[in-house]
């Protein structure tokens, strides 16, 4: 249907950006944007994960790779923390398929700030 409205918005190569974390935090490192250190784990790797974040310092921040409706941002104060996280995103898929990828990143203090 054609309502005549003009709009405008990304392509849809840039609006990854938005919608999948892992390809916003990977092009913040191939371009040197400051970002907070990251790891990208899989689904399909849930022990490695595990395997990573006994070796960590906490907090750290887990983020579902895809849209999550706000909710898929968790911040783990310990390992056992992490892994219940980790099992309720790979496991029991309470983000779906937004879930099938998890960053694991450094937790930072400060202030973000947003340009539009």
């Amino acid at each position: 249907m054609h309502l005549g409205i003009k709009v405008f918005g990304p392509s849809k190569e840039a609006s990854r950006i938005e919608e999948k974390k892992s390809f916003a935090k990977e092009l913040m490192k191939r371009k040197n944007i400051p970002t907070a250190d990251f790891k990208v784990s899989i689904k399909m790797n849930y022990t490695k994960a595990l395997s990573y974040l006994e070796r960590i310092s906490y907090p750290i921040v887990l983020k579902a790779d895809g849209i999550a409706a706000g909710k898929g941002v968790i911040i783990a104060e310990s390992f056992e923390h992490a892994k219940e996280t980790v099992i309720d995103i790979f496991q029991k898929s309470v983000f779906g398929s937004s879930g099938d990828k998890l960053i694991i990143e450094e937790f930072m203090i400060g202030q973000e700030h947003l340009f539009l």
